[in-house]
C-alpha cells in the first residue's frame, strides 16, 4: 500500500495531516489528483501565488516564516 499525506505545520507543530491510502493501482490516478488539488488549496491558503502553484507541487512543499505545506508519500 502506498500513502500520500498533504500535511501543514505551523509554528513548529503539526497543524493537519490529511493521508490518502493507494490500495490499486487503477485507482491511483484518481487519488494522486485529489491529495494534489488539496496541496494546492492549502498553499493557496497560505498565500502562494497561483502562477507558482505547480513548482511548488514540483518542490512538495510550501512555506513561509512560520509555516509549511508539505505533499510526501510513504510506503507500507
Amino acid at each position: 500500500m502506498r500513502i500520500i499525506s498533504v500535511v501543514v505545520i505551523e509554528e513548529n507543530i503539526v497543524n493537519t495531516i490529511d493521508s490518502f491510502a493507494i490500495y490499486e493501482d487503477q485507482l491511483s490516478k484518481d487519488i494522486i489528483d485529489r491529495a494534489e488539488k488539496l496541496f494546492k488549496k492549502k498553499a493557496l491558503l497560505y498565500g502562494a501565488k497561483k502562477h507558482n502553484i505547480n513548482s511548488h507541487l514540483e518542490d512538495g512543499y510550501y512555506s513561509g516564516m512560520n509555516f509549511s505545506v508539505c505533499i510526501c508519500w510513504s510506503y507500507d
